[in-house]
C-alpha cells in the first residue's frame, strides 16, 4: 500500500501521511510521489516533512505543471497524441494546466530526477521543480486561493500505448573551490541560512533575500539544484510568511550569476 502526505494549506506540513487514494481525493494538496507504508510511518512519527529526498518513492505516472497557460500544455498534448499515449488534462484553477500520463510502475529514490530528465528531453517548458520527493500538488476540486476557481478535469484521452521509463541517476555534485570570489562568501552563506531558519526577512524583502543568497551560492560553488533545495527548505520554516515554490525558484534563477 502506498501513502502520500496531505495538507489543507501548503504551509501546514506536519508529515500527515494518508493512504494514497484517500490523500488525493480530499480537498487540499498531496505529494506528487507516494511512499511505502514503512517510510510513511517514519515520516508521520517525526511530525515533519523535512528530508524526504532520502526515501525511495513510487509513481506510475508523470505529471507536468504548466504555468504559462495553454501554449506549452498544448505542445505536450500534441507530443503525447502523436505517440498514441493517453493523458488527463486539468485546469489548475489558476492560469495553468496539469497534464498526467501513465508509465510503467517505478519505485526508486531517483524517480523524481528521472521524471525531470524525461520532461527536459522532450523539450516542453514546464515547472521542473515539481519533480521533487516532497513537492505538493493541488488536488482536483480544490479551490485556488487567488481566483476562487477549482482544479477541474477538462479532457481524458485513452491512448493505445504507455510510456516505458528507465531510471536515470544524477551525476554527483562536484564542489568547485575555484568559483569562490570572496574567501568569506561561503561562511556568510551558511551563516545566513542558519540565522534565518524560522525567521523570515519580512514582506517586501524576501525576493531580494533569495536573490542574494542564490548569487552567493553560485560564487561558493554549489549547484543550482542544491541551492534551490536549501532555499525551499528554509522558506518552508517561515509558516504563513512562506512564499510558493515558483516565487522562490524565480528569485533563485535571477540571482544565479
Amino acid at each position: 500500500m502506498w501513502y502520500r502526505e496531505h495538507v489543507s494549506k501548503v504551509y501546514q506540513r506536519s508529515g500527515n501521511m494518508l493512504e494514497a487514494d484517500t490523500a488525493v481525493s480530499l480537498p487540499g494538496f498531496s505529494t506528487v510521489y507516494a511512499f511505502s507504508e514503512e517510510h510513511a510511518a517514519e515520516i508521520r512519527s517525526s511530525g515533519s516533512s523535512k528530508g524526504l529526498s532520502r526515501f525511495p518513492v513510487f509513481s506510475d505516472r508523470v505529471i507536468f505543471d504548466f504555468d504559462d497557460g495553454w501554449n506549452s500544455a498544448s505542445k505536450l498534448v500534441s507530443w503525447l497524441t502523436e505517440r498514441d499515449l493517453g493523458y488527463d488534462l486539468y485546469e489548475s484553477g489558476g492560469k495553468g494546466f496539469h497534464v498526467l500520463t501513465a508509465h510503467n510502475p517505478i519505485y526508486d529514490v531517483n524517480l523524481p530526477f528521472t521524471h525531470r530528465t524525461f520532461a527536459q528531453s522532450i523539450g516542453v517548458s514546464c515547472d521542473t521543480t515539481l519533480f521533487q520527493h516532497g513537492r505538493l500538488l493541488r488536488n482536483p476540486g480544490t479551490i485556488h486561493e487567488k481566483t476562487g476557481k477549482p482544479k477541474v478535469l477538462v479532457e481524458q484521452h485513452e491512448g493505445g500505448s504507455i510510456l516505458e521509463l528507465s531510471i536515470k541517476t544524477p551525476e554527483p555534485t562536484r564542489f568547485s573551490i575555484s568559483q569562490i570570489d570572496d574567501e568569506d562568501v561561503s561562511k556568510f552563506f551558511f551563516s545566513e541560512i542558519g540565522n534565518r531558519i524560522g525567521n523570515s526577512p519580512g514582506a517586501g524583502r524576501r525576493h531580494t533575500f533569495f536573490w542574494g543568497l542564490a548569487r552567493d551560492a553560485f560564487r561558493t560553488g554549489l549547484s543550482f539544484d542544491a541551492t534551490l533545495e536549501i532555499l525551499l527548505m528554509l522558506n518552508a520554516t517561515w509558516g504563513e510568511d512562506a512564499k510558493d515554490t515558483e516565487y522562490v525558484t524565480r528569485a533563485a534563477e535571477q540571482g544565479w550569476e
